[in-house]
């Protein structure tokens, strides 16, 4: 099967990777831990798990070869 992803969410995705691009000239090679310090402008309620999907989605072929190399994650959702 195929995960439904709509096409905001893509585009998000694809905004993410552009900016990704620019910070990382390589791919690690091995495994990486991620910290994601993530600010919303107000209380509505959102998962980190979700946020982290979204990072490690448009992370893929720019930080590292693929997501499963993350072997540690962690996010923190701060109101800005």
């Amino acid at each position: 099967g195929t995960t439904y992803r709509n096409r905001d969410d893509r585009d998000a995705e694809m905004r993410t990777a552009t900016y990704l691009k620019r910070c990382f000239r390589e791919q690690f090679p091995a495994n990486v831990g991620l910290v994601c310090l993530f600010f919303r402008p107000n209380r509505q309620r959102i998962d980190a798990d979700n946020l982290l999907k979204h990072v490690c989605d448009s992370a893929n072929g720019i930080i590292w070869a693929d997501d499963s190399q993350c072997t540690a994650i962690m996010g923190v959702i701060e109101l800005d």
